[in-house]
C-alpha cells in the first residue's frame, strides 16, 4: 500500500521496534529472585508475556498479588540496563522518514512506565503521538482494545 493511502501507523514495541529480548526477561528474573528467591529462565518469563503487563506477570511469577513496591523493584531493574537496548537496524531511519508524514503510535503489552522508559532510552519516543501500554487497557492482545485506544 502506498504511504499516501495510509492514515496512521501503529507499531508494536518489543521485538518490532527494539531488541529487548534479554533485558526485559532478565529484569523480571532478577526482581522475582530478589523478592521471593524463586528462579525462572528467560523462556519461562517470555511464555508469560500473553498474561499482560508487569503487574499481572509479577503476580504469576511471585505466586501472590503484585504490590506497588514489587513494580518499583521491576522498573528499577529494567532501567539499569535500558541504555543497552537498541532499535532494530533501519528502524530509526524509517521512523525519521515517516515522522510528520502520518501519525504514529505504539501499542505494547509493557507497562506505561516501561514503554516510555525504553522508547526514551532508545531515542524513539519522539516519533510517536501516542503510546498505549498494557496497563492502560482492560483486555490484552490479541484483543483490539489497545489498537482502538491508539486510534
Amino acid at each position: 500500500m502506498p504511504i499516501d493511502q495510509l492514515q496512521a501507523l501503529i507499531w508494536d514495541m518489543d521485538g518490532t521496534l527494539i531488541d529487548s529480548g534479554a533485558v526485559v526477561p532478565d529484569a523480571f528474573i532478577a526482581t522475582v529472585q530478589a523478592i521471593s528467591g524463586r528462579t525462572y529462565t528467560r523462556e519461562q518469563v517470555i511464555d508469560l508475556y500473553p498474561v499482560g503487563p508487569p503487574a499481572l506477570m509479577l503476580t504469576r511469577l511471585l505466586g501472590r498479588p503484585c504490590t506497588a513496591a514489587d513494580l518499583v523493584e521491576y522498573h528499577q531493574r529494567l532501567l539499569a540496563p535500558a541504555s543497552t537496548i537498541q532499535p532494530y537496524p533501519e528502524i530509526s531511519s524509517v521512523l525519521t522518514m515517516l515522522h510528520g508524514r502520518l501519525p504514529m503510535a505504539v501499542f505494547t503489552g509493557a507497562s506505561s512506565q516501561a514503554a516510555h522508559m525504553l522508547l526514551e532510552e532508545t531515542g524513539l519516543l519522539g516519533h510517536f503521538a501516542v503510546v498505549v501500554a498494557g496497563d492502560q487497557v482492560d483486555r490484552q492482545k490479541p484483543y483490539p482494545d489497545g489498537v482502538l485506544r491508539a486510534c
